[in-house]
């Protein structure tokens, strides 16, 4: 049975992993953590996870990975953690349907928020 807060972080960089496990991993989330997109890919799409995380060095290289997911969204989240430089390219991903939200984690502006995007699902019904 799937964790409703199963999150996989997927992180092209060790420092950031660490950041990011070190903020989630006390706040009660089931998480996994992988550094080789491929096998992300594939643990996502195996538990069926709750939310993925997404820290890719680029946001092209973030996009071309979520156009090869098979999710649904009415059960998985996708979130991208970005730069503020980043942030209005990623609202585009959000609207184009790739990413369900995305974060700007360099600067950290607001963690509180990471939280509470990653622990909102979408009603079913």
């Amino acid at each position: 049975m799937k964790e409703d807060n199963q999150v996989l972080l997927v992180s092209e960089s060790s420092h950031d992993m660490q950041e990011i496990v070190t903020f989630l991993k006390p706040k009660r989330f089931f998480l996994q953590s992988t550094y080789n997109a491929e096998l992300g890919k594939q643990i996502f799409e195996r538990d069926n996870s709750a939310v993925l995380l997404l820290n890719f060095r680029t946001l092209e290289s973030a996009e071309s990975y979520c156009e090869g997911l098979s999710r649904d969204p009415m059960l998985n989240r996708v979130i991208v953690l970005c730069t503020m430089q980043e942030a209005q390219q990623a609202a585009g991903f959000t609207t184009k349907g790739l990413i369900d939200d995305y974060f700007i984690f360099k600067p950290i502006n607001d963690s509180h928020y990471l939280l509470v995007s990653a622990c909102s699902m979408p009603l079913i019904g």
